[in-house]
């Protein structure tokens, strides 16, 4: 594939007024690119008229409250494309070693072509968009990594990301009654699941190609062949210029399967019911699920042109990228950013995870209870 680039002309030394961004399509490449014409951005010689990108988070997952580990001004962040700081890069002046000893703050001039690597880097992190489809059992973490993620991308980088929560969407429009609603023969019960997919997806899309965020996670089980097809149909369908990924969350330890239910009988499903009851009916939950569940092989994966295949085992016990698009590899800053998290997973999460757990069932109270609700 042509992975996003930008490229200027230079006729001299002064700043180029025009530049022109494309993704070019191919397999693999970002949904639907090859149907849009490049898109023409102006940048301005004076940096007090350039154009200001906004971008604001409007949605919160419910299900599960996970801390920010990480740091970030939580103000909404308004930024140039190239700021008062960029341009001083390219201002005229002498870039002397002399110069450079008297005044240490002097910023030495950019070549014509270090500046193009410069607006590139910042054009595309404002261009470049991401869905990440969640796929994985109750109980699994799904919720709680990629709120992780989602913090760390906001935290660490340019881009805005959010959650779309299908079981928040649900629990907007239905009022919960017990597992039976999960049932695979209770015929309302997946159509109306269905139908809180679709609109959580909706959602997301709507706020991607309004540039509300970059980065959206869809934040369902999606344990069918069937779910994940129509969801990435829907997505290449409606988006264009967009990666996707698909996030595998498995959890095949016993222990963090019931610390993770031990969380979710406090969740709004249950709220003002007696704990043993929640956690009753929630693992009657996952057994329906477990019933109807598909594991994502290598042949599916296949089907779909993916930018990255992201597999979680037992909150980090293993974290792999697999399936890397070649061009999303060499090109994209989203790439960086994810890589880094998922090499730096256990060790500012999973630990603390581990820890949390082995605290749980040090509380014989807590390990009873299990044992006693099995």
């Amino acid at each position: 594939m042509t992975a996003p680039k930008v490229t200027f002309d230079f006729f001299d030394m002064t700043p180029p007024n025009e530049s022109y961004i494309q993704m070019a399509g191919g397999h693999g490449s970002p949904s639907n690119s090859n149907s849009k014409r490049p898109e023409k951005i102006t940048i301005s010689s004076s940096t007090s008229d350039m154009k200001l990108i906004d971008s604001t988070s409007s949605i919160n997952s419910l299900f599960d409250n996970v801390g920010n580990s990480y740091s970030k001004n939580t103000t909404t962040a308004t930024s140039p494309v190239i700021s008062r700081v960029d341009s001083n890069f390219f201002s005229s002046g002498t870039n002397s070693a002399a110069n450079s000893f008297a005044n240490p703050y002097l910023v030495p001039r950019l070549s014509p072509l270090e500046f193009t690597s410069l607006v590139n880097e910042k054009l595309i992190s404002q261009h470049e968009k991401l869905v990440i489809m969640l796929s994985g059992l109750p109980a699994s973490g799904k919720s709680t990594i990629s709120r992780q993620l989602k913090n760390y991308i906001n935290a660490t980088s340019n881009f805005t990301a959010e959650i779309y929560n299908a079981g928040n969407v649900r629990r907007m429009n239905k009022s919960f009654d017990n597992s039976d609603y999960f049932k695979p023969d209770n015929v309302q019960g997946k159509i109306d699941r269905e139908k809180y997919a679709d609109i959580t997806v909706n959602n997301l899309i709507n706020d991607l190609n309004s540039n509300v965020i970059q980065v959206g996670f869809l934040d369902a089980t999606n344990t069918t062949i069937e779910r994940r097809k129509r969801m990435m149909d829907i997505i290449s369908k409606n988006t264009t210029n967009t990666w996707v990924a698909i996030m595998d969350v498995q959890c095949t330890s016993k222990r963090f399967i019931n610390f993770n239910i031990s969380g979710k009988a406090h969740n709004n499903d249950y709220k003002g019911r007696n704990y043993a009851e929640a956690v009753r009916d929630f693992k009657k939950r996952s057994e329906h699920y477990y019933k109807v569940f598909e594991p994502i092989t290598s042949e599916e994966l296949e089907l779909y042109p993916l930018a990255v295949y992201l597999k979680i085992v037992n909150c980090g016990e293993s974290f792999e990228l697999k399936n890397v698009d070649p061009g999303f590899k060499e090109y994209s800053q989203l790439y960086k950013v994810i890589s880094e998290f998922a090499s730096q997973y256990y060790d500012n999460e999973g630990k603390r995870y581990t820890e949390a757990v082995d605290a749980f069932y040090n509380n014989s109270i807590n390990a009873a209870n299990f044992v006693h609700f099995g």
